[in-house]
């Protein structure tokens, strides 16, 4: 693609849909269909080469599904054909094909590992739990998180600590924090219905007892143990993302801009989790970035006057029936900490 925008910051290959898992909130499951890609198509190194020379900083080579252990040999295919390229690579996993040899590979190719996790609620969510099943197999990833949904099922207080548990034998074996996120529930059309009653009060106050947590550490300056802690991490991750959209006509995922969506044939899509195709790695710049614009509808959204605008950006525009649930689940889990950020900045005025 020529005169592709020199600020891409990450590109994430679609390796393909199919998944060993059926995990209640999945966001593919109407897309999954019989993978057909049996070799990659080598210009996409051109293009990422290409993305990469184009600008001074590193792009973020995100591996994705469907399950991308189920792709393996392709991720060790473009790794080894990217290699002296300025990237470094992440992979989001279900885990449940990690095996020593892999774990292996990937710390050798400094590939940050996230995993799908959701605590003690994983089986109700997932029907597979990762950290019981292969739990000695995780201790060995040198670079590791956890992400998790948060729905009816599954709430941001048990997730951590159900990570805190986990998390302090990790510290102890490899001397680095494990590093936890949290994701709103995504509804495209296709969601399971018991995870939507959820109880934004409770998620609400979960967050209020987290923040409470960070907020008595960092007036006190005794953070550094905290650090290591899961609910530090998780507080400080949401924290360093509380910055204004600087271009706010565009969905603050930047997802067909900044951020690439590229599967293995050299499509380009508008977001990893959907098959709305935008172009090529063929196609000129121009006639690429108007599908962009034209496909973004978040600045129809009426969100100028919510306090968490700058974090949420509008919010995610394949969500059709954002009153159903978004915007409540988003506001009860960052208000939060936009409240407690607030208190800090006010206490440090006032030393």
């Amino acid at each position: 693609m020529k005169y592709l925008s020199a600020n891409v910051s990450v590109i994430f290959i679609m390796l393909g849909d199919n998944c060993n898992l059926q995990c209640k909130y999945c966001m593919q499951h109407d897309i999954r269909n019989e993978d057909k890609v049996k070799e990659i198509n080598k210009d996409i190194y051109l293009f990422i080469k290409e993305k990469v020379d184009a600008q001074d900083g590193i792009i973020d080579i995100r591996f994705y599904g469907g399950e991308p252990l189920l792709y393996y040999d392709k991720i060790v295919e473009i790794v080894n054909n990217l290699k002296g390229t300025n990237c470094t690579y992440s992979i989001i996993t279900n885990g449940k094909l990690l095996t020593e040899e892999k774990i292996n590979w990937l710390n050798e190719n400094d590939i940050r590992v996230a995993i799908s996790w959701d605590g003690n609620s994983s089986i109700k969510t997932r029907g597979y739990d990762v950290v019981i099943n292969k739990g000695d197999l995780l201790y060995k990833i040198k670079n590791l998180g956890f992400n998790s949904v948060i729905s009816a099922l599954n709430y941001p207080l048990d997730f951590i600590t159900s990570a805190r548990e986990f998390s302090k034998k990790y510290m102890e074996i490899n001397h680095i924090p494990i590093f936890p996120n949290i994701d709103s529930l995504l509804d495209f059309g296709e969601i399971n219905e018991s995870l939507l009653n959820i109880d934004f009060d409770r998620v609400s106050n979960d967050m209020e007892i987290l923040c409470k947590e960070f907020e008595e550490d960092y007036l006190l300056g005794d953070t550094e143990y905290k650090r290591r802690d899961a609910a530090f991490q998780l507080i400080y991750y949401i924290m360093s993302n509380m910055f204004p959209n600087d271009n706010n006509h565009r969905m603050k995922c930047r997802n067909g801009s900044e951020v690439l969506n590229l599967d293995l044939t050299g499509n380009l899509y508008l977001c990893h989790n959907t098959r709305e195709k935008l172009g090529t790695i063929y196609d000129e710049y121009y006639d690429y970035i108007k599908n962009v614009i034209e496909l973004d509808k978040t600045n129809l959204y009426n969100c100028k006057y919510c306090e968490i605008v700058d974090m949420c950006g509008g919010g995610c525009p394949l969500v059709p029936n954002k009153d159903k649930y978004y915007c409540d689940l988003k506001r009860a889990i960052y208000y939060p900490v936009v409240k407690m950020t607030d208190r800090l900045l006010k206490a440090n005025e006032a030393r």
